[in-house]
């Protein structure tokens, strides 16, 4: 089976031709008939403007799993679950969050 190509240190994996980006099951929160992402940590590290700007442009993000840090923050990417169309993206003080609309492709 086909799986993404990511690359250690990007926040964002190749799939069908295209540079996807990449968030975590950990911050996924399941609601009332939709599954939503709650990342709490959005901060100052350059690399937070370009994600965010990808993922309200394209609408399509790889949903992956993760090794957890001893701060309870992802620490390297242990696999890729799906892609996904999103739709709501929101940065509200530190959080990201949007809804999940359709399930693409599944790689688990």
């Amino acid at each position: 089976m086909a799986k993404p190509t990511g690359y250690r240190g990007s926040w964002f994996a190749d799939w069908k031709g295209q540079s996807l980006p990449c968030v975590h099951a950990c911050w996924c929160r399941p609601g009332k008939g939709t599954l939503t992402y709650l990342d709490p940590h959005v901060g100052t590290d350059p690399k937070w403007g370009p994600f965010i700007a990808a993922i309200r442009a394209g609408e399509t993000v790889i949903l992956t799993t993760d090794e957890m840090g001893d701060d309870d923050q992802p620490k390297s990417r242990t696999g890729y679950v799906a892609t996904y169309r999103v739709r709501n993206v929101v940065v509200e003080d530190s959080t990201l969050s949007f809804e999940f609309v359709q399930r693409l492709d599944n790689f688990t």
